[in-house]
């Protein structure tokens, strides 16, 4: 047992409460960031899964595709097929006994005469063609204006009065609407809009099946085609809470029509259910298809090849597709994404989301398992016991996830599971060392107990600092108490371009400063890469992001400590810095915090002095941003007033003079430098036990011009 057992259940109890509260807190105050945290994991199972042969999604050649590709292209003399070549090809497929074509083009405006002639009249002789249309698609609280009505050339809506309330955060799409020309869309099966929506992180995962335009909807394209494919019209598709029904759906092959119910959520999405990357589908080449018809005996061939199939034909020569990342494949022409979603709906194997009673269920077992185990087992059998059990977690996400499409949540139940891991090895280190403090043996076991904090705690540090080439990174950690208040990180930003510099001081010291730190080292980390990744766009490297970035983080992190944990009274001083490390530039924010010494010629050359409060005092403080350029053979000295407040047994500080001195009294590294100071740190307090957690962080650019890195500890 990690905790007497007249305290434990209580103890270990609240603590593990803590953790689940904390882990909703951030998916609540962060829920971007966790739900791109919760598809990437369930992306990377996907991953797994096709990795393995016989646990590929199942592929149902219900649709393929037809593509105008560079090798058509050739086949074709170079020559861009026109609106003529695609009535030809119009009049091929339907020949072949395709059932349905999906022509992924906007035919917008009239060309010649005879080649749109040519092309209404193959769409209308074959009275099964779905053509695309485009606008611009907003979120459900935009207010969209200034859109008019099209007339007779607006593409066909669903109407409103079935969905109620159900639509009221669908996606709206009623402006740059750009529509096939009249004659055509009047004689089209389908007419549905092509454009696609990514997820936060730039992945295509979800397709808007409609969009709200005025009191009806505008289907997308997979919609449109899939209805006309069943034969449901507009008046029998029905918008229900977290789900889109076809009425009288009637599939090919079946007898009566039933219905067909498509999970979407809130926004009116469907997860799509790839199949693999690009080449998983069959493909065939436009140019074949187009010059089928000079050979009555190829299209024999072709027609026993495609007749009944669902045909999509799209462009992806070189430079004319659109292409994006998929959780399969990271160069995926997009027009497979209806492709696939149109094979989701037909095949029905959907991916849905968990109901919120699942994840209460979810967080109780989990949570009830780490009860039992932190009541029944050591800390180290608690560590590994709770490791084996969110092991078998995964396993069990996994086998849901390929049995039945059900994604289970990911990262709240982890992020529950390690904060519940940390927090009750610390509760069981202050409860151990209260209880046996009167007797040596109860003392040792206290402090190992405490060791046990200390670890975890130590684990919150860098392990592998990041340290370019051409640079030298030296630290120095030393908590005045088993566990400390004070914590430096190092991080990349920005694909690897910069590197985080953070050390920072909590007011207290002991377990409630170690909780502190654990919080505002999370939060700082979780704002600085959220809005690094959405103000810097290293692509077009604007100007000031990352002052943009830095400072959203820093403010966000303050207000959230001073809105939620005012009643504590603590607080922290802390030093963020941004270096861009091939120009030596820094950008940095001082709350409060002990001035940085920048360092070179054997003096100091500057104090980076504070550009703003302490964070957490006051939700409303005002940050500024510093800046100034490392040269060669310059260091930047951070410290924790730890070190200058150290104190002689006669009481003399250590002092900020003396710290001065040090700095020009030998040659060498980051390393050196910082050993240097450590060790006339530990003459000058003679062996006097540390009043205060010390934190010492080093970062020198080196004189060679292409030096190589050198990391040290």
């Amino acid at each position: 047992m990690i905790i007497a057992k007249d305290a434990a259940l209580k103890i270990i109890a609240t603590w593990l409460l803590f953790a689940l509260l904390t882990s909703q807190l951030f998916s609540f105050l962060l829920p971007d960031l966790s739900n791109t945290l919760n598809d990437r994991g369930i992306d990377h199972i996907q991953r797994l899964l096709y990795a393995a042969q016989e646990l590929r999604p199942d592929y149902q050649d219900v649709i393929v595709h037809v593509d105008l590709n560079n090798h058509s292209l050739k086949s074709l003399k170079n020559r861009h097929p026109d609106r003529t070549d695609h009535a030809q090809l119009i009049r091929n497929l339907s020949a072949m006994g395709t059932s349905l074509q999906m022509l992924d083009f906007v035919y917008a405006g009239t060309t010649a005469n005879s080649a749109d002639r040519a092309l209404v009249d193959a769409v209308r002789e074959t009275d099964a063609v779905a053509v695309g249309m485009a606008l611009r698609i907003a979120g459900s609280g935009t207010v969209l204006s200034g859109f008019s009505d099209q007339g007779e050339s607006r593409a066909p809506v669903v109407p409103l009065r079935e969905a109620g309330s159900a639509a009221v955060n669908f996606y709206r799409g009623c402006t740059d609407l750009l529509l096939p020309f009249e004659a055509l869309a009047s004689s089209a099966a389908a007419v549905g809009y092509l454009t696609l929506v990514p997820d936060n992180d730039g992945v295509f995962r979800r397709l808007p099946l409609l969009v709200r335009c005025g009191e009806g909807f505008y289907p997308s394209f997979t919609l449109a085609a899939v209805s006309r494919y069943l034969g449901v019209p507009p008046d029998k598709i029905a918008i229900e809470p977290g789900q889109i029904r076809l009425v009288d759906a009637l599939f090919p092959g079946e007898d009566r029509p039933r219905e067909l119910v498509v999970p979407v959520d809130a926004a009116g999405r469907l997860r799509i259910q790839y199949v693999g990357p690009w080449g998983r589908m069959r493909h065939y080449a436009f140019a074949d298809i187009f010059l089928a018809s000079r050979d009555q005996d190829a299209m024999a061939i072709w027609r026993e090849e495609l007749s009944g199939k669902i045909v999509l034909v799209s462009d992806i020569t070189t430079g004319a597709a659109d292409v994006g990342p998929i959780p399969l494949d990271l160069h995926f022409p997009l027009s497979g994404v209806h492709a696939n979603a149109v094979h989701t709906i037909l095949t029905e194997s959907f991916l849905t989301a968990s109901p919120w009673p699942v994840l209460l269920l979810i967080n109780a077992v989990m949570l009830a398992g780490m009860l039992f185990f932190a009541l029944r087992f050591s800390a180290i059998a608690f560590t590994l016991t709770t490791l084996v059990m969110t092991a078998l977690y995964l396993v069990a996400t996994t086998v849901f996830l390929y049995a039945s499409g059900v994604m289970l949540p990911l990262i709240q139940p982890m992020a529950m599971v390690v904060i519940g891991m940390f927090t009750v090895h610390i509760a069981s280190s202050v409860a151990n060392a209260r209880t046996h403090a009167m007797t040596e043996t109860a003392r040792q076991l206290a402090e190992r107990d405490l060791d046990i904090g200390r670890s975890i705690q130590s684990s919150f540090l860098p392990t592998n600092r990041v340290c370019p080439p051409g640079w030298q990174v030296a630290t120095h950690f030393k908590p005045a108490r088993q566990v400390s208040g004070d914590f430096y990180d190092l991080f990349e930003l920005g694909g690897g371009r910069y590197v985080a510099v953070v050390v920072a001081d909590v007011c207290d010291k002991g377990v409630g400063a170690a909780l502190f730190m654990a919080l505002i080292r999370s939060l700082i980390r979780a704002f600085a890469i959220q809005d690094f990744n959405q103000y810097c766009d290293l692509r077009d490297n604007p100007e000031g992001c990352s002052d943009t970035a830095v400072l959203n983080a820093i403010t966000q992190t303050n207000r959230y400590l001073a809105d939620t944990h005012a009643d504590t009274g603590m607080f922290a001083t802390l030093f963020i810095g941004i270096l861009e490390h091939g120009t030596g530039h820094l950008r940095y924010v001082n709350c409060g915090h002990e001035p940085p010494l920048v360092i070179g010629h054997r003096r100091v050359m500057n104090r980076l002095k504070p550009t703003g409060p302490a964070l957490g005092l006051m939700i409303d403080s005002v940050f500024a941003i510093g800046d100034l350029t490392l040269k060669r053979g310059e260091t930047i000295l951070a410290f924790t007033d730890g070190l200058t407040e150290s104190e002689s047994s006669t009481g003399e500080a250590f002092g900020r003079q003396r710290l001065s001195e040090l700095v020009g009294c030998g040659e060498g590294g980051a390393q050196r430098l910082v050993d240097r100071i450590v060790h006339a740190k530990a003459n000058h307090t003679s062996g006097q036990t540390p009043f205060d957690d010390i934190t010492i962080v080093a970062v020198q650019r080196e004189n060679r011009s292409n030096g190589t890195a050198v990391q040290v500890k």
